[in-house]
């Protein structure tokens, strides 16, 4: 097992996965096949047809070990590329595996793991199944029923209820197509949507506040929905209200290029999939500006966007990534290009994933160096004061954490003001003594990471020229309070490693026990082209 799945492992005794190795096993799981189903199911999700070439020209042969292949995703690949070669290598594919894994494997067998491989194969099983031969579909059949039988025993097993939706969510899919237990499916979806209940904050946003965990739960909830059509014709009102709200919500995490803001390690998902999903969330509404609980807050004026970090970062619980210090860090987009970004995007290596959930990889204020939250030392920063609306000629957002004053005795605020024209971008921070003990720091530095597409150049008297690549017109930053300068910074995009830019202004603030308060004001000012 790889060491990311660690976390995953499900709760089974020696003597449990010994009695799954028996034949005894297999003998009370036993059961004639059921009937081809007659309903349906319709596929929610397009798979990539330039994969699926890739596939059929011999890369399916290269996946063989390979969870993914497990999986079976990739049948919607070979699905949309289209052509009788590829049903016919995916009906070979399905065909081995079923007469290869006649018996119960750990790894395999995963609660999370099953719901979703039997979920992919009923959503694909009327193109790859449905005119193969009798003898090809009642392998099949005995194949799914014996998985779906075994994951309603095992399902339990796993903690995590962020685990237990997936496995449910195939385990309903299966009830509904082989229509076994027909009367429990009503309590069963039921439970489901308590489960998913329990997972989301009272404005509809992840209880973990990563865009990604909020958008995979909602892709569940979807599939659950297309199931719950099919065997009643009516999804349920609580199912279809609750994948409405979470994907007006979704909406406001995206830029205008459609991808998520980096905030809580969110970037993997391309613009495509995020469009994917909300198409399938109902009729289109006013993108969310606030959401309180969840803790995101928007400016929009004239194409160009604020997205700002304004929540108390949520404890790394129920088996979820590890959470960022990006308290009242923002990120700005002008039209479809991003600008002021946050390098603290998704990683696979744990040792960068934590690097990139530090407050300096975000466009964001440190004290010394010093993270603004770190559950390690139970120093958290918590919001408070957040507001965001229309004022005077554009939109104001405002905020305070509480993240130094345990530390150090301050508390941070922090203004930021977009004209409605969103030519002119400027904020003020502002570090308040408490009078509460703890150390004297020396600088604070406000950091804005800019995208690998801005070229930034020093003109001095405290002023930075930008310009976006691609786009005629520049911008000028310009600050008080502090000493602006360029250092390098990364950007990761989808795993991808960037070289870019970021302005650092550093404020000294020693002296802030004596004055009682310090503040920096910055500015991004758009240039005539």
């Amino acid at each position: 097992m790889k060491p990311q799945d660690r976390k995953a492992e499900w709760r089974i005794t020696p003597t449990e996965r010994l009695l799954r190795q028996s034949a005894l096993f297999k003998w009370q799981l036993r059961g004639p096949a059921p009937d081809w189903p007659t309903g349906k199911l319709m596929d929610p999700w397009q798979g990539r047809a330039m994969r699926g070439s890739q596939l059929v020209q011999g890369g399916l042969a290269q996946m063989l070990k390979d969870d993914a292949y497990h999986n079976f995703s990739w049948l919607r690949d070979i699905r949309d590329y289209g052509g009788a070669a590829g049903r016919s290598l995916a009906r070979d594919h399905v065909e081995r595996w079923c007469k290869t894994n006649t018996n119960w494997q750990e790894t395999l067998y995963r609660p999370d793991r099953l719901g979703s491989r039997l979920a992919n194969l009923f959503f694909t099983l009327s193109w790859f199944g449905e005119s193969a031969t009798e003898e090809f579909q009642q392998l099949l059949l005995k194949s799914l029923l014996f998985q779906t039988k075994s994951l309603s025993l095992d399902w339990q097993r796993l903690d995590s209820v962020t685990q237990q939706i997936p496995a449910l969510k195939g385990l309903f899919i299966a009830q509904v197509m082989l229509r076994r237990d027909d009367k429990d499916l009503a309590g069963l979806l039921d439970m489901i949507l308590q489960k998913a209940k329990s997972l989301l904050m009272p404005d509809w946003g992840h209880k973990s506040r990563a865009p990604e965990q909020h958008m995979q739960l909602l892709r569940h909830l979807i599939e659950l929905r297309q199931a719950a059509i099919l065997h009643d014709s009516t999804p349920s009102q609580p199912l279809d209200e609750m994948v409405t709200n979470m994907g007006n919500l979704m909406k406001l995490w995206r830029h205008n290029n459609g991808e998520f803001a980096h905030f809580q390690r969110a970037g993997k998902s391309s613009a495509s999939d995020i469009e994917d999903v909300l198409k399938r969330c109902g009729p289109k509404g006013k993108i969310t500006p606030q959401a309180p609980h969840t803790g995101y807050l928007r400016l929009s004026a004239a194409r160009n966007t604020l997205i700002m970090d304004a929540g108390t970062p949520a404890p790394p619980t129920d088996g979820e990534t590890l959470s960022c210090a990006s308290t009242l860090a923002f990120e700005f987009s002008v039209a479809n290009a991003r600008f002021i970004v946050g390098a603290g995007q998704y990683a696979a290596d744990p040792r960068l994933a934590k690097a990139l959930s530090k407050t300096a990889a975000h466009s964001a204020l440190t004290l010394d160096g010093l993270d603004s939250s770190n559950f390690d030392e139970a120093r958290i920063a918590e919001i408070s004061n957040v507001e965001a609306g229309p004022a005077d000629g554009g939109m104001l957002a405002i905020g305070t954490h509480n993240g130094y004053q345990k530390s150090h005795g301050i508390l941070h605020h922090r203004q930021i003001y977009l004209t409605s024209n969103g030519s002119n971008l400027r904020g003020a921070d502002r570090l308040e003594y408490t009078g509460d003990p703890g150390e004297i720091p020396s600088f604070a530095e406000l950091r804005f990471h800019l995208h690998p597409r801005v070229s930034a150049a020093l003109l001095g008297d405290n002023r930075i020229l930008l310009k976006i690549h691609g786009q005629k017109a520049g911008w000028i930053f310009k600050s008080a309070g502090g000493t602006p300068q360029l250092e390098p910074s990364l950007y990761f995009d989808n795993g991808r490693r960037t070289s870019c830019q970021q302005i650092v202004l550093m404020t000294p603030v020693s002296q802030i026990r004596t004055i009682g308060e310090i503040e920096a004001r910055w500015a991004f000012i758009k240039s005539a082209p």
